[in-house]
């Protein structure tokens, strides 16, 4: 496994912005975006409204591992920050589309 972190350009909101994650991490947030159908940018721009750890970065890693922990183990509630976050990007999508 090469753990090397890739940069990418995304856009948050109206604001360009640049962000490293690891290609493993890349790889996932396209699996989930696939999954609740919304991009990648809908995305980061919800976890940037709701970041409260001071690094962009940790923020998208622990809602990736987040979201994927709560998918291997979709018993009982979803933690409700995950919630907040992927509810903020679902009525942002939906925004997008009309």
């Amino acid at each position: 496994m090469n753990s090397s972190l890739v940069r990418k350009n995304i856009t948050l909101g109206d604001r360009r912005t640049s962000l490293r994650l690891e290609r493993e991490f890349w790889n996932a947030l396209d699996d989930l975006c696939r999954r609740e159908q919304l991009t990648v940018q809908t995305v980061c721009t919800a976890i940037e409204a709701h970041r409260t750890s001071a690094s962009r970065t940790s923020a998208v890693r622990s809602f990736i591992m987040a979201y994927f922990r709560h998918a291997t183990h979709p018993q009982g509630d979803m933690d409700p920050a995950l919630a907040r976050m992927l509810s903020t990007a679902r009525r942002e999508n939906v925004g997008k589309h009309h």
